[in-house]
């Protein structure tokens, strides 16, 4: 199973579970005021951020292959989210946007 998978069934799990407390919140017939209201909300909250987030992961698991091979000391997370390894460049992980956006930081 790859990282990404396992960040999905992860994010999945916590929206079950925030999705079985607010179906078990509203069984007990309770107002939505105060804590309730709140508690509710919370797992309104917990659910649509862990499906975001599984969505997210999903989407980003082709960008990240997991055999990336043997490379040369660390990686670097560029802005536009890529990986690139100082010590072991490649010319197709180098990014015109990361550049520019590396130099537009750059005090003249």
């Amino acid at each position: 199973m790859s990282r990404a998978d396992e960040l999905v069934s992860v994010f999945d799990a916590v929206q079950d579970q925030a999705t079985e407390a607010l179906d078990m919140l509203d069984g007990w017939g309770l107002s939505d005021t105060g804590a309730t209201g709140y508690l509710k909300g919370t797992a309104r909250a917990i659910a649509s951020l862990a499906g975001t987030a599984a969505q997210a992961a999903t989407d980003e698991a082709g960008r990240f292959p997991e055999d990336i091979g043997h490379r040369h000391g660390g990686f670097v997370m560029t802005a536009s989210m890529g990986r690139f390894w100082p010590l072991d460049p490649r010319p197709a992980e180098v990014s015109l946007i990361d550049i520019a956006h590396a130099l537009s930081n750059k005090c003249r």
